[in-house]
């Protein structure tokens, strides 16, 4: 453990919630902003009180993005006296915590960053949520973009996990439904940090053009590896003259700053958005550039936020800490027919919660309405491009339609 967080001593009376994310190694950018954003709902819960008269404390642990490191994490979490157990970031290790110690542990995951669909089928006696949507929307909305967009030969290239299977598979569902065809479909390895700097991508791009025809546009779900399959895949796409695009894993500033300046002039995307004229998000903006200096909360930080919130107030509605409870309660304080309360009115919450009445928590990151499999029903996805070297969002679709 790098980070020293195995040592941290915590407080005898705090509730306390484990962070399993990666703080080191690959994607650790994402980890590191997502224990930003959950210290924030932290900090900010206990400056009013904390719950049940008790302050929040967090337990962060490094995944450094490895399965089995995650899983003995997890069981370390538990052990301490966690409460739940937010994580993880990617699709994969998050299956892996689940199927191998928090279903059968009883204690409630919450993942504010994986977004394959294999989670919402996981039998886990309601244990596992998330703030983050069912890559199900995203596929969709990215297969209509590409089809608007002229597009009706595709390959595809992904991550072969969790996430970059399932979502290329429903990439590739929606768009043949919509009468495309597709040529490849390439996946390579997930790869360790200390792999992807002596891995080679060269095969597995020549295959998405190993066709009597090459396709218009190639999709593309990857991790941190995209700036360098960026560089071994601009020759073909000049030459070609090919579209790419790719999804929300890759809208990261380190992608933005490493990647292939031919791949950047052509790659569109999308990402999860919260939208930025919401009131619920622009408090949250504001709290998060006071706490760190300026700084703007990268996209998909608010889930981590609101993860916090919801468990917060499961906990005030339940009355207890208790696992039962807290499966229970969770999708109750953020149901469609209580009485809407955001982040920044936590004293009324607790104020109606004690009269007994229902909440409505309304997240920084949107709505966030639980369906029976624990995830998020609704939201938005930016449509992305770069131009000038930014991001810039060209247009924002909401789901459902």
């Amino acid at each position: 453990m790098q980070t020293g967080d195995r040592t941290q001593v915590l407080p005898e009376d705090a509730i306390v919630i484990g962070l399993c994310v990666p703080l080191s190694g690959q994607n650790s950018i994402a980890g590191l902003v997502t224990r930003k954003a959950v210290t924030l709902a932290i900090e900010e819960i206990n400056a009013k009180g904390g719950v049940l008269n008790r302050p929040l404390a967090l337990l962060p642990l490094d995944s450094e993005g490895n399965r089995a490191l995650a899983v003995s994490n997890a069981s370390q979490m538990i052990d301490t006296g966690v409460v739940a157990i937010i994580g993880a970031v990617s699709s994969s290790v998050t299956t892996e915590i689940a199927s191998q110690v928090t279903i059968d542990k009883n204690m409630v995951l919450i993942s504010p960053r994986s977004t394959s669909p294999v989670i919402s089928s996981m039998e886990d006696n309601q244990t596992l949520w998330r703030t983050v949507a069912s890559d199900i929307y995203q596929a969709k909305i990215a297969a209509e973009e590409a089809y608007a967009q002229g597009y009706r030969k595709v390959s595809t290239l992904c991550v072969d996990n969790a996430y970059g299977n399932l979502l290329t598979e429903a990439f590739v569902e929606n768009f043949l439904r919509l009468g495309g065809s597709v040529y490849q479909r390439v996946s390579y390895p997930e790869l360790e940090s200390s792999e992807l700097n002596f891995f080679s991508f060269k095969g597995y791009v020549a295959q998405l053009f190993d066709s009597e025809e090459s396709p218009d546009m190639v999709y593309c779900a990857m991790y941190t590896e995209a700036s360098k399959i960026s560089s071994e895949m601009a020759p073909y796409l000049e030459a070609h003259q090919v579209g790419v695009m790719v999804s929300e894993s890759s809208y990261r500033d380190n992608f933005l700053n490493n990647a292939d300046e031919v791949f950047l002039s052509l790659v569109r995307g999308t990402v999860p958005y919260s939208l930025k004229e919401d009131e619920t998000y622009q408090q949250y903006e504001a709290a998060y550039r006071e706490r760190y200096l300026g700084e703007e909360p990268p996209a998909l930080t608010a889930t981590g936020y609101d993860a916090v919130y919801l468990l917060a107030l499961a906990m005030e509605a339940a009355g207890s800490t208790d696992t039962n409870q807290l499966k229970q309660y969770l999708g109750e304080v953020s149901g469609p027919t209580g009485v809407a309360v955001t982040a920044s009115q936590w004293e009324q919450a607790i104020d109606l919660l004690r009269s007994n009445q229902k909440i409505n928590y309304e997240g920084a990151s949107g709505k966030i309405d639980f369906d029976e499999n624990g995830d998020v029903t609704s939201g938005n996805y930016a449509i992305w491009s770069v131009k000038e070297g930014s991001f810039v969002i060209e247009k924002v679709k909401k789901f459902p339609e």
